[in-house]
């Protein structure tokens, strides 16, 4: 974890060119809405789109993979079941985040194909096409696209990873250094209460998730400013 005087010098370097413009990258699930909200003069990429840019200051949240998890599920079976929300299909066969974990371990399930596809996201490159506002094809949504391939694949470098649990404190630090001007944080965009119990950890959800996930928790280690 960077401490904020070590930070100094490289926002320092950032302001001595400020015709460089802010962009942040509005990764799935990593409460991207919020900041948006909270800064509207910041412009921002979304979803399939959010990867960093040459010339600009980038800034992204990366979040815990196992609640960003359990986040995707609950509100892709929020999608899945809720006329009035954008429609999602990827959950139809599984009832809860346990189930889905056990279709993706096990071969033999009648659902492995499909589960192992959810989470089959070879480069970012699988990414552009989901150029929709609610980022799902007809067979998965991007919502499960790991955060790292919006971060890392030798893209240009992102200046400031704000990390979710921290969020308010990191953005405080870049209030005091000058990265962001001041603003009210609204509040995030609560996973749907009535799922919160279908998206429990066991430890077959935990297997899953550090082994797709695995780039993501290096990226989370190192994140907050």
């Amino acid at each position: 974890m960077k401490t904020e005087q070590a930070i100094l010098p490289a926002a320092a370097a950032v302001q001595t060119e400020l015709d460089r413009n802010l962009l942040f990258l509005k990764i799935p699930k990593n409460a991207g809405s919020s900041f948006v909200q909270s800064f509207p003069d910041i412009p921002f990429k979304r979803h399939s789109e959010a990867f960093p840019l040459p010339g600009h200051v980038n800034i992204a949240i990366i979040r815990n993979p196992f609640t960003r998890l359990q986040s995707i599920f609950a509100h892709l079976k929020d999608r899945t079941h809720n006329p009035a929300q954008l429609k999602c299909n990827d959950l139809l066969e599984f009832k809860s985040l346990h189930e889905l974990a056990l279709a993706w371990l096990d071969q033999a399930n009648d659902y492995h194909i499909k589960a192992r596809h959810l989470f089959d996201w070879q480069t970012s490159v699988d990414l552009k096409s989901y150029n929709t506002y609610a980022g799902c094809s007809e067979t998965r949504c991007i919502h499960w696209a790991p955060q790292s391939f919006f971060v890392n694949d030798n893209r240009p470098k992102v200046e400031y990873l704000i990390k979710f649990e921290s969020m308010e404190s990191d953005i405080r630090k870049l209030n005091r250094i000058g990265v962001l001007e001041k603003g009210e944080l609204l509040k995030r965009n609560i996973s749907p209460a009535k799922y919160k119990a279908a998206a429990q950890l066991t430890p077959e959800c935990c297997q899953l998730v550090e082994a797709v996930y695995k780039e993501d928790f290096r990226l989370w280690e190192k994140a907050g400013i």
